[in-house]
């Protein structure tokens, strides 16, 4: 099959410059601003830094899931002969379509994930890829399918509960601190009237750290994921910085506990 290359008209609202400040900076500015704030947990020297730390690790993390899925809502539309990614971007609002997305991610079937991607086996075939290269995507397959499904599930569960928290966060005057007999604070988020707590962030140096992890994971992913499409479909040459290649030595649903302080040394 003869290699399918994507138009590439240039300038700043082309595909290929959205698909490449994604994988060239965007994804490694969180991933890197994630991993400061584990590092910093790891040095705290009061309470309040590190309550401060735990609402960052959490609106970070929130973050990711957004880059990712909002990513995903505009793979699924892009037509890269006639609709191109930066209207398709810039239209994301995951509040309005979230229901139509979660809808998506119910239905995604590997074969699915690898039409969204662009990287059917064809595809793969034709495109003369460096050794090792075809053999990685198949594998990541399951492991992306298996993460997406996971990440529908933290931000819808619970009516939506994670979603509200991160909205009432980016406000922070529908909180209150808590503090518990064993020492341990946290951050309530509170609506409604009579106010009712929506979620609860922990403060604890455990907890930003496997969050902060988490947010590392999810921008490697999205980070291959677009990569992927540069590869197959503009003709780019890519080796995955150690960061992300740390992060892809991934079981279904992208999460290893043991593994995310080995991850954080990485980046």
């Amino acid at each position: 099959m003869d290699w399918h290359r994507y138009p590439d008209p240039g300038g700043i609202d082309s595909d290929r410059e959205r698909l490449q400040f994604a994988v060239g900076f965007a994804t490694a500015q969180r991933a890197r601003t994630a991993q400061r704030t584990y590092d910093a947990a790891n040095s705290a020297e009061s309470v309040e830094d590190l309550i401060f730390l735990a609402v960052d690790a959490f609106e970070e993390k929130m973050q990711a899931v957004e880059d990712t899925l909002g990513w995903l809502w505009a793979l699924d539309q892009w037509i890269p002969e006639g609709r191109n990614l930066f209207p398709l971007l810039d239209a994301v609002r995951l509040g309005r379509d979230e229901a139509r997305l979660v809808a998506l991610v119910d239905r995604l079937d590997e074969d699915g994930l690898r039409r969204i991607l662009r990287a059917r086996r064809e595809d793969i075939e034709a495109a003369d890829l460096p050794d090792g290269t075809s053999q990685r995507i198949d594998e990541s397959i399951p492991a992306i399918l298996g993460g997406l499904v996971r990440l529908a599930d933290f931000r819808t569960a619970n009516g939506r509960r994670t979603a509200r928290m991160y909205n009432k966060s980016k406000h922070m005057l529908q909180a209150v601190l808590r503090s518990g007999p064993d020492g341990t604070h946290a951050v309530d988020f509170i609506s409604g009237a009579p106010a009712e707590t929506v979620g609860r962030i922990v403060a604890t140096s455990a907890n930003v750290h496997a969050v902060a992890a988490e947010t590392i994971i999810l921008q490697a992913v999205l980070h291959e994921m677009l990569a992927t499409i540069l590869m197959l479909h503009y003709g780019e040459r890519y080796e995955s910085p150690l960061w992300v290649t740390v992060a892809l030595d991934l079981r279904e649903g992208w999460h290893d506990d043991a593994e995310v302080a080995r991850l954080v040394r990485a980046v």
